[in-house]
């Protein structure tokens, strides 16, 4: 219940169009009161995600709120 995975696919009419985008949420056992981890398994080149496939949001960091689930 704590590790899911999952994917995205790419939206049609962008260059992701067509890909198909496999990620990790993992939910610490403080959910809500702290944020899941995100993590990108499929390679993917986006301003947001770090090499290592981190989402770079500082709302999945220091600005998150449980009012956000």
């Amino acid at each position: 219940m704590f590790h899911w995975i999952g994917w995205i696919d790419g939206p049609n009419d962008t260059p992701y169009a067509g890909g198909q985008f496999r990620l990790t949420i993992d939910f610490p056992p403080e959910f809500p009161f702290k944020p899941p981890t995100i993590r990108f398994i499929t390679p993917i080149f986006h301003p947001n995600i770090s090499t290592k496939g981190e989402i770079c949001l500082d709302i999945l960091h220091s600005q998150w709120s449980p009012a956000l689930t």
